[in-house]
């Protein structure tokens, strides 16, 4: 199974999402770091459901991508 079909899938998924998330650097921390900055951010950043949606989103997609191998 190639890359270049898992990044055609998240190509349109990531750039709607790339303008919500360019304030964020989530991608670079991580996981208890990401948490525990989550609690400290102030509200003008997104809301938590979105940040659950996009962890939701990557894992149907690396579902669908295992599905297709």
């Amino acid at each position: 199974c190639s890359i270049s079909t898992y990044s055609r899938i998240n190509a349109r998924r990531w750039r709607k999402n790339l303008m919500i998330r360019n304030t964020y650097t989530l991608k670079m921390l991580p996981q208890t770091e990401r948490n525990e900055r989550e609690e400290r951010l102030p509200l003008t950043f997104p809301p938590k459901i979105l940040v659950l949606s996009l962890v939701k989103g990557i894992r149907i997609a690396l579902y669908l991508i295992k599905k297709a191998c």
